[in-house]
């Protein structure tokens, strides 16, 4: 993405239009060299050190979003998730996604009913070690002797599609925050 701090947006690239770009203006080994730094603004490598104007640029963008709270020119450097595009490039929201915060609604209700904790399942989840109750909770259809296994998931039945194209005038820039299970925050 191109972080511009004097207009406050972040434009995401169409990679094919952008590397066309590149390579019209003899620029791919430059970009190499530029990905190898650590140091990586994208704005101050294409208008900064290219020279490259606007103009030159704007076939390159996809979209752009105001970048509002989510960002601000200490911290520019920022991993940014893109919406999932389709093979026209409009964004959706997979229906898998849908189905995966349903899945983790439903669990998180059904902990909160028994007023269960993450430390009151010891040994319980994947072979890894870590801790999970969907054994318990989520497959329990025991169509196979593996609890652990999706087969055996109450979410097996549920289908859902993915949601219609997103116009680009739609999207906005967010700053995601986690929650440990120490009730401490993380942007």
């Amino acid at each position: 993405y191109i972080f511009n701090a004097r207009k406050k947006t972040v434009a995401f690239l169409n990679e094919q239009a952008f590397f066309d770009l590149l390579i019209q203006n003899n620029l791919v080994e430059r970009f190499e060299s530029y990905c190898l730094r650590p140091d990586n603004d994208l704005y101050t490598f294409l208008y900064g050190k290219c020279g490259l104007t606007e103009a030159q640029v704007r076939p390159a963008i996809l979209y752009e979003v105001n970048v509002g709270e989510a960002m601000d020119t200490e911290h520019t450097l920022k991993d940014i998730d893109c919406f999932m595009r389709n093979v026209r490039q409009q964004a959706y929201v997979p229906g898998s996604s849908v189905k995966g915060a349903i899945r983790t609604a439903l669990l998180f209700g059904m902990l909160q009913r028994e007023q269960k904790t993450y430390m009151e399942f010891p040994g319980q989840g994947t072979k890894r070690g870590v801790y999970f109750p969907e054994t318990r909770y989520i497959h329990t259809l025991g169509l196979n002797d593996k609890p652990e296994d999706a087969v055996n998931s109450i979410m097996r039945g549920v289908q859902i599609s993915d949601s219609q194209p997103i116009g680009d005038g739609s999207m906005m820039l967010a700053l995601k925050t986690d929650s440990a299970v120490d009730g401490q925050t993380h942007t």
